[in-house]
């Protein structure tokens, strides 16, 4: 039996007077209220790399916004004049011709896609990260730049942080989508009737420039490879689709969440496959937006941003292995190497609450009050076997 230490009488009680059965030996001690420690006792984290880097990103943020204005709204890179045949079917389409006929209008201008691509998100974050402070019982965790009285919040830490990684990702897609409109230069469908040639011979390539209309519209016709409208939309559709996927969590409503997704998934799919309909882009230059934009949205939102969960809680998600909070359970490193890979089913032992457990099963390791790993069933049949053999040599020795 095992003698644990004095108890606070001066007597020694054995472990099972000191623990009961049932009892939780790993239970930790909770702290009074009132605490000899003091706040100037306590020691605070001071983060000093949070002001310089986030001077050096925007830094960068306003770099790739000059290089994203110069090559959406300047002409000063040029764009790849490309040959075309006159009869051809791809090219010979009327412009907008939908939209002057249709009851419906599907006709979107530059200003309300920037306007709905831009404001739409923020202010889905502004809200969601609002609703997520308010209501959600996970810990906050409250950093410190710089020194010990400045506090940042983890809801504006956690907009500031969302806000300016979508505008990065936002400009970013934008400028890949430009950079591919300008090294394909990829005809509209409608450039025969932007061109307005002079004279055109049917079937003949022609490589030069015999296009009556400005440059400025000439540019814009030679720039269909891929469809912006399809790669900004998709952009910003997929990364508040995944915000939304992780912060609305109501176990209550099953279709909320679904419906918010679909909804701007849905409004995404509308916007590229109208520059179809409008005669803008062809299929593949749609396709390609909706793949660009995709890809850059949810590595934005899902690598980068790891889902928008805070990093001490994918940290502990990953490293901590707790059914409850203050629970303990000892894992594959913790056990003896014989049973992390060989289980002994039939060898059983009987506890104290009278279940019987197999050996190689977790609940066979029991935990002595100084830590030390005991299997009680291990403990059992080496004393039986002990005993046996000095009964053997008693005999012997009688004998």
């Amino acid at each position: 039996m095992y003698s644990g230490s004095p108890s606070p009488r001066g007597q020694t009680a054995n472990y099972e007077e000191i623990h009961k059965p049932g009892e939780n030996i790993l239970e930790p001690i909770q702290a009074d209220d009132e605490s000899e420690s003091t706040d100037d006792d306590k020691v605070y984290e001071i983060n000093l790399n949070i002001i310089p880097v986030f001077i050096l990103e925007v830094l960068v943020l306003g770099g790739i916004t000059a290089l994203a204005y110069f090559l959406r709204f300047e002409s000063s890179f040029p764009v790849l004049l490309r040959g075309f045949v006159c009869n051809d079917e791809a090219i010979v389409y009327p412009k907008s011709v939908l939209s002057q006929n249709s009851t419906v209008t599907l006709e979107i201008s530059p200003t309300f896609l920037y306007a709905v691509s831009l404001a739409l998100p923020v202010t889905l974050l502004l809200l969601g990260e609002l609703g997520y402070f308010i209501f959600s019982s996970k810990a906050r965790k409250v950093i410190r730049p710089g020194c010990v009285g400045c506090k940042m919040h983890m809801v504006f830490r956690r907009l500031i942080r969302f806000t300016g990684t979508f505008f990065f990702g936002y400009l970013c897609t934008s400028i890949l989508t430009d950079a591919l409109k300008l090294t394909t230069g990829q005809l509209r469908p409608h450039f025969l009737e932007v061109c307005n040639p002079s004279s055109c011979p049917p079937g003949q390539f022609i490589s030069v420039d015999i296009c009556r209309a400005p440059q400025q519209e000439l540019r814009l016709a030679r720039m269909s490879f891929p469809s912006f409208y399809a790669s900004i939309s998709s952009y910003s559709a997929v990364f508040i689709m995944v915000y939304l996927h992780t912060i609305v969590a109501l176990r209550t409503s099953r279709l909320l969440r679904p419906t918010l997704v679909l909804s701007i998934a849905g409004l995404s799919l509308l916007c590229g496959v109208s520059r179809v309909s409008l005669h803008e882009n062809h299929w593949g230059d749609v396709t390609a937006g909706f793949l660009l934009g995709g890809a850059v949205g949810g590595y934005i939102s899902v690598i980068s941003l790891e889902c928008f969960r805070e990093h001490h809680q994918v940290k502990q998600r990953k490293c901590c292995n707790y059914k409850g909070r203050f629970a303990f359970q000892p894992g594959p490193t913790q056990r003896p190497l014989f049973y992390r890979y060989f289980r002994i089913p039939h060898v059983t032992y009987k506890n104290k609450q009278g279940k019987y457990f197999p050996a190689s099963e977790r609940e066979s390791l029991d935990y002595s009050p100084g830590g030390a790993l005991r299997n009680e069933a291990f403990q059992k049949d080496l004393h039986q076997r002990v005993e046996n053999y000095g009964k053997r040599h008693k005999e012997k020795t009688e004998s």
